[in-house]
């Protein structure tokens, strides 16, 4: 949950970006006279100072070695889904680093991925910080996952996206993936890729 949080804002532009994210492919807009975006220092910008060296990196880093690549993804990228999804959402000085997006479409993206932000600050996804998987703690019990998932869906259900995490859709964390296609503004069907693994494996022992 906590890294779904982390990328949900990419998947909210992905629809406009045409991709995941990758930096090798941003838009020239972000770059646009008058942004902030990437500008070390800058006071007028709302992001944080690790935002700002994250995206700086992120304008950059596609000319850099492999080495510099796997550092990025390692350290920023989360970074810069969530500086972007600020651009657009919460920004109280807005430049042009978003005019390349369609105003028509400026204002679902931003119901989008203010929702996205808020998911990261819902009680479901700070319960990681309480379960320390790997440390030699227990994790959270299943009542405790669904019991914090009610109360996020009651602070999530603001506005029609958020709202989505209310419906009933017969998931294992009821209205979570209604959720996430809400954000991505397209359904997210299951994945079969275990299924199909599974298929493969036993096929070839059949044989």
């Amino acid at each position: 949950m906590h890294i779904a949080s982390e990328y949900l804002p990419l998947l909210a532009f992905e629809p406009h970006l045409g991709h995941a994210g990758d930096p090798a492919r941003w838009p020239a807009g972000l770059s646009a006279p008058g942004s902030r975006f990437g500008v070390i220092g800058d006071r007028e910008c709302d992001h944080t100072k690790s935002e700002q060296s994250a995206t700086n990196r992120t304008l950059r880093v596609a000319s850099e070695p492999p080495e510099g690549w796997r550092a990025y993804f390692d350290r920023q990228h989360s970074q810069v889904a969530g500086a972007m999804a600020v651009c657009v959402a919460t920004c109280r000085n807005p430049c042009t680093a978003m005019d390349w997006i369609a105003a028509g479409e400026r204002e679902d993206l931003h119901v989008r991925a203010r929702t996205a932000l808020a998911f990261a600050e819902t009680p479901l996804v700070k319960l990681r910080h309480a379960a320390p998987v790997g440390h030699g703690f227990g994790v959270p019990s299943p009542e405790e996952v669904l019991d914090a998932w009610q109360r996020s869906r009651l602070a999530l259900d603001k506005n029609d996206v958020g709202a989505k995490a209310m419906v009933d859709d017969g998931f294992p964390i009821p209205g979570l993936a209604s959720l996430v296609s809400a954000v991505a503004g397209v359904r997210v069907e299951p994945s079969t890729l275990l299924h199909d693994v599974s298929a493969h494996v036993a096929r070839l022992l059949a044989e």
